[in-house]
């Protein structure tokens, strides 16, 4: 089913934005550290001080990739630099110039992901069919008005596992969705239709180096492509609300931090908060797409 979108995205007719060079080289590498220290006192690996570190550090767990990316993820809150660039003065002015938010949030739909080259394996986490992203909200949040923000840490291309987007999908709104081998996809014959019917739309491959960020809103139709390099892809894809909005995930924590304002004491114990709602087994994390 298509369901047309009348409301105009916050991202304009195309969707999405690539901002090219707009975080310092600072942040990038600071996450980096905290991913080393973090694999270091994983695994009692020696440190590494070259630039593919965190490369070396993670192909020594090719024997349980998927236990890495699960380790990585529950261990957020032992990554401040994550959040100290999530929620920097940089991600701010991007949010502000490109979507006209004067305040922002962090919502607590955020992942670290490390994508494997295609010899290791393919994740269904890291490797997505076609999708949008508002089908990880929670369905009972109808009037969202959400942005991803995805933050290569390394250089991609399609080569190198990176993310294909469909310009001017927006307006079609939520697409039906199934779970598929790799996770949420649009139904096969509804983005058929859509492409035939709108023959001018054609898939962008993006390609990034550190210190880009690619802005997409919660409708745009886009993919992960498989890492047929011999890198690992390392990125945090982030999503952010205008202040005071919801989250697309209520009650994960007890609020959203505010964008340009990373204080230590205080955003470290909400992503806790986070993890322990994510953990708990009496928690229900209700996610549209399992809706449809």
């Amino acid at each position: 089913m298509i369901r047309q979108n009348n409301s105009k995205s916050v991202l304009g007719l195309l969707g999405w934005r690539h901002c090219k060079n707009a975080l310092p080289k600072t942040l990038i590498e600071a996450v980096k550290q905290d991913l080393s220290n973090l694999m270091e006192d994983h695994s009692g690996s020696k440190h590494l001080t070259i630039f593919n570190s965190i490369d070396r550090q993670a192909k020594k767990f090719k024997a349980e990739v998927s236990g890495l990316q699960s380790y990585l993820q529950k261990n957020l809150h032992r990554m401040p630099a994550v959040y100290e660039l999530a929620l920097s003065q940089e991600i701010n002015k991007i949010l502000q110039s490109n979507i006209g938010w004067q305040e922002s949030e962090l919502s607590p739909i955020h992942n670290i992901r490390v994508k494997f080259p295609r010899k290791y394996g393919i994740s269904s986490f890291t490797t997505v069919p076609w999708h949008q992203d508002y089908g990880a909200t929670d369905p009972s949040q109808e009037d969202l008005e959400i942005v991803t923000a995805w933050i290569p840490l390394t250089f991609t291309s399609s080569h190198h596992g990176g993310i294909e987007i469909i310009p001017r999908t927006t307006n079609f709104g939520w697409l039906e969705h199934i779970r598929g081998n790799r996770g949420p996809q649009i139904k096969e014959e509804v983005l058929e239709k859509i492409l035939k019917e709108n023959y001018d739309l054609k898939p962008v491959r993006v390609k990034t180096k550190p210190g880009d960020v690619i802005l997409f809103d919660q409708y745009t139709i886009h993919r992960s492509l498989v890492n047929t390099s011999r890198q690992i892809r390392w990125s945090i894809d982030m999503r952010y609300v205008a202040k005071g909005s919801m989250s697309g995930r209520p009650g994960m924590w007890s609020h959203n931090p505010i964008v340009g304002n990373f204080k230590h004491g205080d955003v470290i114990p909400l992503i806790k908060e986070r993890q322990t709602s994510l953990d708990d087994p009496e928690v229900t994390i209700k996610k549209r797409v399992d809706a449809n």
